[in-house]
């Protein structure tokens, strides 16, 4: 079996075991130490067996120094997934095929290499702080599904009766929660939505200053919102979009607002849900400058958003990047006079 091959099965598994973007991720950072053992390590399908059950604590730091040097990473928590992914690689060869590196099956030696990748990291001057992991597809895709469901109720009075049985949390939150993952927007601009910031009649929402539209479903779940609100709200001076149904409150509390997302993913991390907004409007081109000032964020998480679009959409095989480079060259302009 080749090296390349190998690195295919293990995707396989994973794709198996994992779901969605969890998938990519294993991909592209198995992919990038296949590409540090091949090119740094001299690996060749008859000798890469033994070079994979024979490196030690030093190559396996060296591993992490050229994943963090070549793809420009900056965040401690992004060396530690990739980290995660080689561990699970290794578990994965001994048990598939008995090919053992003790430094990952041995309890003092997996000590050992922890400690050695912590200091590691702490060299690199990585940024220590804890990151919120962005929601996957998958995730996001469960996510619109749960709200949708939610914001279906046909009944009014269920709403706005569902003070103690969590039918307006739910609904409330799937509103909040559609908004910011289409957005990417910070969880405080939900509650500082003013009535004047919904054009009903063009479907469009102002959002720190943007006018933006919104899609055919949430237009249509907004429109009924709107009568839900006039029939919640005690003074038609009121001019805050988003209102709660317990009538002290002069702002949505976070928790309720994310509470259908905890229900699908077991947390209610609202960053998670506006860094999946944030890596899409990156994907499509959008300046740095204009995400931070729409979304509100700051530029700590911008950059770890872009730096996981990198890594999910920059990291290849190294017969793709041949392939990429050959498709480019070929169409040079003076490509067919060389």
């Amino acid at each position: 079996m080749t090296f390349e091959k190998l690195i295919e099965q293990f995707i396989n598994y994973v794709e198996e075991e994992k779901n969605g973007l969890t998938s990519v991720t294993y991909k592209r950072k198995i992919y990038v130490f296949y590409e540090y053992v091949v090119l740094e390590l001299q690996a060749k399908d008859v000798n890469y067996q033994s070079i994979l059950t024979g490196m030690k604590i030093k190559e396996l730091l060296d591993a992490l120094e050229y994943y963090v040097r070549n793809y420009d990473v900056k965040y401690a928590t992004t060396a530690w997934n990739y980290i995660s992914v080689v561990t699970v690689f290794y578990d994965y060869i001994y048990k598939e095929f008995g090919w053992e590196n003790k430094l990952f099956e041995n309890k003092s030696e997996k000590a050992e290499l922890k400690n050695a990748y912590d200091n590691k990291i702490k060299e690199l001057k990585l940024n220590m702080k804890e990151q919120v992991h962005p929601l996957t597809d998958v995730e996001a895709e469960q996510l619109i599904n749960a709200c949708n469901e939610k914001l279906a109720i046909e009944d009014d009075d269920e709403i706005l009766n569902g003070y103690y049985n969590g039918v307006f949390a739910n609904y409330i939150s799937s509103l909040a929660c559609k908004i910011i993952l289409l957005f990417g927007t910070k969880n405080n601009v939900i509650n500082e939505l003013k009535i004047t910031d919904y054009n009903e009649q063009l479907n469009k929402l102002k959002i720190n200053g943007f006018w933006v539209h919104l899609p055919d479903e949430l237009s249509l779940q907004m429109q009924r919102y709107m009568k839900v609100r006039g029939k919640l709200i005690e003074k038609p001076s009121d001019d805050r979009l988003f209102v709660d149904i317990a009538k002290e409150r002069d702002k949505i509390d976070y928790s309720k607002m994310f509470n259908i997302l905890k229900e699908v993913v077991g947390h209610n991390k609202g960053m998670a849900v506006a860094k999946y907004g944030i890596m899409q409007m990156i994907r499509s081109g959008v300046p740095s400058h204009v995400i931070k000032e729409f979304t509100g964020y700051a530029n700590d998480v911008y950059k770890h958003c872009l730096e996981l679009v990198d890594e999910q959409d920059g990291i290849m095989m190294m017969r793709e990047k041949s392939k990429l480079l050959d498709a480019t060259f070929r169409k040079s302009r003076f490509f067919d006079m060389m």
